[in-house]
């Protein structure tokens, strides 16, 4: 139960920090962000390219999206 509490809290953290950099601000670099998005319904980005990785994140929904305090 702890273990699920901690991941929960970090992967809240990482959205909002997601959002707080890149959700609402303009880049000029589309292209570019529509590679690094994560795919679903959030302003979830990746910091790398995900070709390497050993998880594959398939879909990310959020309910409310932007999240709520």
């Amino acid at each position: 139960m702890k273990f699920f509490t901690a991941l929960t809290s970090a992967l809240l953290a990482s959205s909002v920090s997601a959002f707080a950099i890149g959700g609402t601000s303009k880049n000029p670099q589309k292209a570019l962000d529509s590679e690094l998005s994560v795919p679903g319904d959030n302003p979830l980005q990746y910091c790398v390219k995900p070709d390497d990785d050993v998880l594959e994140i398939k879909s990310v929904d959020l309910s409310p999206n932007p999240p709520k305090a």
